[in-house]
């Protein structure tokens, strides 16, 4: 992918975990890392969570090649956070190609 067709800028972050004063473990989300990325969408469908009707959509992300990039961490674009399914680096075009899913209550 030319770098013109990474025009989103993303923030990828990973969650982690402290204990808080009284030992309980706590939840953070932190940056991992902000970069240029190539996003397309794939297939929207609807399903049903608990009870509830939600609207989920694949993204392909691109980014540059980074080998770090895993199912644990979560994309922000904007106001909309996309769930990393899997993270595949290529050697050949050197970009990371990241599947994601948003999903959205309907």
């Amino acid at each position: 992918m030319a770098a013109g067709n990474r025009n989103h800028r993303v923030t990828i972050t990973q969650k982690t975990r402290t204990a808080d004063d009284y030992g309980q473990g706590i939840e953070t989300s932190s940056t991992y890392r902000t970069v240029w990325a190539g996003i397309q969408p794939m297939a929207g469908y609807e399903k049903e969570r608990a009870g509830k009707l939600t609207s989920d959509q694949m993204h392909v992300v691109t980014i540059r090649r980074d080998d770090d990039v895993t199912a644990d961490m979560e994309i922000t674009w904007g106001t909309r956070t996309l769930k990393i399914v899997s993270a595949e680096p290529n050697d050949r075009t050197h970009e990371t190609r990241i599947i994601c899913e948003e999903e959205k209550a309907v």
